[in-house]
């Protein structure tokens, strides 16, 4: 194999990794939320925002669908 035949192949193993990477971590941001029935007013523990000093993404991600309308979160999340 060439070595521009290698590079392309870790390249594409690189990419492979992260992509992989990316879906679990997405996936299990929004674990919380499998278990909630469709009709069902859910807040995770701990999603008070005017007590959360500093929002980050993993805040926003399990905490924002209770923020939403039943209709709208369950459009959110089914999508």
């Amino acid at each position: 194999m060439s070595r521009s035949g290698s590079n392309m192949m870790s390249s594409q193993i690189l990419f492979l990794c992260v992509f992989l990477g990316t879906i679990s971590i997405c996936l299990c941001r929004l674990d919380i939320w499998n278990y909630v029935p469709c009709n069902e007013d859910y807040q995770p523990p701990d999603c008070d925002f005017s007590e959360l000093d500093m929002l980050t993404v993993d805040d926003y991600d399990r905490c924002g669908p209770a923020k939403l309308n039943l209709h709208d979160r369950n459009y959110f999340l089914g999508a």
